[in-house]
């Protein structure tokens, strides 16, 4: 039980770097490019569809500001095994905007 932890630990780092494609039941992509999105909102979806899959508890908390296009921004969090773990392993990420967002 504790290696599958540790690999949906592993899953989770990569979906919370803003770039894995979905892994359904036992599948892998093609290439290692599978794995990445172009696109913020693709990206969060896949990694919310990944986290649901495997009985991921989710809280999205919305960013009070939009992207470029006027999109909604979200900070995902998936928490996975017991409600009250004694140990906790806390992986977060962002990505710096490619254009400017006035402050």
């Amino acid at each position: 039980m504790h290696l599958r932890r540790i690999a949906m630990l592993s899953i989770i780092l990569t979906i919370s770097l803003g770039c894995h494609s979905l892994m359904l039941a036992n599948t892998m992509p093609d290439t290692i490019l599978g794995y990445f999105s172009d696109e913020y909102h693709e990206s969060r979806n896949k990694f919310l569809k990944a986290a649901r899959n495997n009985d991921g508890r989710i809280n999205s908390y919305q960013n009070p500001r939009t992207d470029p296009i006027g999109k909604a921004l979200f900070l995902d969090v998936a928490c996975f095994g017991p409600q009250n773990p004694q140990i906790i392993l806390v992986i977060g990420s962002g990505e710096r905007p490619t254009v400017s967002i006035p402050t």
